[in-house]
């Protein structure tokens, strides 16, 4: 079995990522499937977008699969919605599919909440809505982040990865020893590099940003009747309760309950895309169609 830093290894040497100019904006996204049907696009959470990689293989052979990376010279969710939006029209991506696990779950509810003309279907996995129990205690610890902040910048790397990797792999739950291992490896992966010590950082900008937001409501997402898939761990970090109020949201969504923890869409993708692949059967196809108007350039 491969480690997930040779997975990633060979999907980069196959899907480079390219770059887009949005407004003097320089958008880092790989696209898979440019040739397809219904385009995903997938948010992902505390901007570790390698998370996707499967996702985006997997499906590449029926949809087009949009991996970004989030600028992190824009500093609110507003911004970073309406800077991917341009960047969808700029590559001809019309009425996608989002995808979003984690707080990426939230970033994505947020972009449908911005743009519900724009948007064919709604895909969330291991998610909360800002309507939780888990949001109004993060909202009141709010006020800690800037000391978090500040010793994330401070601290040697090797120590904050070290502290991250472990917290992280306390998400794993009844995952078997190999599952475990790869998640491990998945951790390791995306944190050695010690750029992603500002990812980590921009991400708790655009989390401090969301939790002033109001909550969403049923109202949001009144055009996506019968058009939204909740995939729901047994085991994850969010309650039943909180599970629910996200299910709430919506009119017939279709909720499945997912073995396993908070990262098992990465450990188990698998069965997510299996799910997934006959939840987009059902939707409208949407033609799509990469013009790229400009940008593109190769940047590994």
């Amino acid at each position: 079995m491969n480690t997930f830093g040779e997975d990633l290894k060979s999907f980069l040497e196959k899907n480079p990522y390219k770059v887009a100019d949005i407004g003097g904006i320089k958008y880092r996204y790989i696209l898979t499937g440019e040739s397809n049907h219904t385009t995903i696009v997938a948010f992902s959470g505390l901007e570790m977008q390698e998370m996707w990689i499967k996702y985006a293989e997997d499906l590449s052979d029926e949809y087009g699969f949009l991996i970004t990376e989030y600028p992190r010279e824009l500093k609110t969710n507003k911004e970073q919605a309406k800077c991917l939006h341009s960047l969808l029209k700029k590559l001809g991506i019309e009425k996608p599919v989002l995808c979003g696990a984690s707080d990426g779950g939230v970033h994505a509810q947020f972009y449908a909440r911005e743009y519900p003309d724009d948007i064919s279907g709604l895909i969330l996995m291991t998610t909360v809505s800002l309507n939780s129990e888990y949001v109004r205690k993060a909202r009141k610890a709010a006020g800690a982040m800037s000391l978090l902040d500040f010793k994330i910048r401070h601290t040697k790397y090797e120590k904050i990865r070290k502290k991250l990797v472990g917290i992280a792999e306390g998400y794993m739950n009844d995952e078997t020893d190999e599952e475990k291992a790869y998640g491990h490896t998945f951790f390791e992966a995306v944190t050695v590099p010690e750029s992603y010590r500002d990812r980590y950082l921009h991400s708790m900008v655009l989390l401090k940003d969301m939790l002033g937001e109001k909550d969403f409501t049923v109202k949001d997402f009144d055009k996506l009747d019968g058009k939204v898939l909740l995939l729901q761990p047994e085991k994850d970090i969010f309650s039943k309760n909180d599970q629910e109020a996200l299910t709430g949201l919506f009119s017939r969504p279709e909720v499945h309950t997912m073995k396993g923890g908070h990262i098992a869409f990465v450990i188990r993708s698998p069965e997510y895309i299996a799910i997934i692949r006959e939840f987009l059967k059902r939707l409208p196809q949407t033609v799509f169609m990469h013009t790229d108007k400009g940008g593109g350039k190769n940047c590994l």
